[in-house]
């Protein structure tokens, strides 16, 4: 079935884009001129949908993150295993769970007293299979297929996959993939590689396969994936919308490839992942020492994302972040490399060590002088920058015996011992 049919069945009228390529307006057959509007934030992320029929509003829903409102009443809150429903639509207020799936289709939703209030079931490409698909629950999930929203207003019956709606019935997109210069070989309308039984489409981006994500299955591939989607969802509307930021694009582009990766290592911004216990040791090893909890940060970080993931991973997430390039002058990008090619070294070594024993192996490669700081010459630059240069680390024996006791208060986190 091609677009233009599926278009006619559905009774669409007309549909309205965005400058981000995402339906403003879908505009129906009918003497009542029913249409669905959507309302997003600057990046894209969907904040409201209202639909109507005739000069009424017949519904209003409000996403403000993971909490719903419908017609100004709290809906339910989405959590990490299902939701907390709120409303009086609902039997009853309290959780309710959802099973899902290797691929992330929800196919049982069960309330905290073990009811089953709704049972799904699909076709490859998701769309349900009525026959086989029930509900008992007065407010119905309408996060099924891939975990994504699906939208059956006026008969719409399309799936809301963040950068792209999805339409089941045809196993297509309806819109081109914002990255479909990279993939040639496919239809820019494809769903999933045109591979649904063993992949799924992230955020209608790419297909990428759940259970062999980086060579290895994860039993917790379906929560992490949507934990991926919420915190690199900004990111990633950066790399599509072409954003500037300094590695906003290569970093978006390494979670879409390696989602379960990008969760684990996180990011010492926000103090979570691999990335976070890493910048903990770093700091409580070398307080007040700027120039080399900077080297300590990225030696201990790639030594551990090297020990779980692989060097092969490491690097990859290393010049996303924009180190990793030999053939930079600059000093800041020449000391973060020769650490980084080190903080494998050690990962790759030693891949049953402790991420404690790994932060011994930092400060001893440190007091020893085989690490490279940077350090400003006292000089600045025609725009008034200071001049910085690159030296061997400089941990002096009284620093290393401080760390070292230190070391011995913080546990395999970072944090010290309670």
């Amino acid at each position: 079935m091609c677009l233009k049919s599926t278009v006619i069945i559905k009774q669409i009228s007309n549909i309205q884009y965005n400058n981000l390529n995402l339906p403003n307006k879908i505009d129906f057959i009918a003497e009542s001129s029913k249409y669905i509007s959507y309302l997003y934030t600057a990046d894209g992320a969907k904040i409201n949908v209202e639909t109507h029929g005739g000069a009424s509003q017949q519904s209003s829903t409000d996403y403000t993150g993971n909490i719903i409102y419908e017609n100004g009443e709290l809906l339910y809150i989405i959590t990490a295993e299902g939701r907390l429903t709120l409303s009086s639509i609902g039997t009853s207020s309290g959780y309710d769970y959802y099973l899902t799936d290797h691929l992330g289709n929800t196919r049982v939703t069960f309330n905290q007293n073990g009811e089953v209030l709704q049972t799904d079931s699909y076709y490859p490409f998701g769309m349900s299979i009525e026959s086989l698909s029930n509900t008992n629950n007065a407010l119905e999930n309408k996060y099924k297929y891939n975990g994504k929203e699906f939208q059956d207003d006026f008969d719409l019956d399309w799936y809301a996959y963040g950068f792209r709606m999805y339409d089941p019935q045809i196993g297509r997109f309806p819109s081109l993939d914002p990255k479909a210069e990279e993939f040639a070989y496919l239809s820019p309308y494809n769903y999933a590689s045109n591979n649904p039984s063993t992949n799924i489409d992230l955020w209608g981006l790419q297909g990428i396969s759940p259970r062999m994500i980086n060579g290895t299955a994860n039993k917790n591939t379906s929560k992490a994936l949507e934990i991926v989607r919420r915190k690199y969802r900004t990111s990633v509307r950066s790399y599509v919308m072409d954003n500037k930021r300094k590695g906003s694009r290569a970093e978006a582009d390494f979670a879409i490839k390696h989602p379960i990766a990008a969760y684990s290592i996180g990011t010492p911004r926000t103090g979570q992942g691999l990335a976070g216990r890493a910048d903990r040791f770093a700091k409580a090893l070398a307080p007040n020492n700027e120039p080399l909890e900077n080297t300590l940060r990225h030696v201990i970080g790639q030594a551990l994302i090297t020990k779980v993931f692989g060097k092969k991973i490491a690097k990859e997430v290393s010049i996303a972040h924009g180190d990793d390039n030999p053939n930079n002058t600059e000093i800041d990008s020449q000391v973060d490399t020769e650490n980084n090619i080190i903080g494998r070294t050690i990962g790759e070594e030693n891949k049953f060590a402790s991420p404690k024993k790994i932060a011994k192996i930092a400060i001893e490669k440190a007091t020893a002088g085989e690490l490279s700081e940077r350090v400003p010459t006292g000089a600045t630059d025609v725009n008034n920058n200071k001049i910085q240069k690159k030296v061997n680390s400089v941990m002096t024996t009284s620093n290393f015996n401080k760390a070292r006791e230190t070391l011995k208060n913080l546990n395999n986190k970072g944090n010290l011992k309670k």
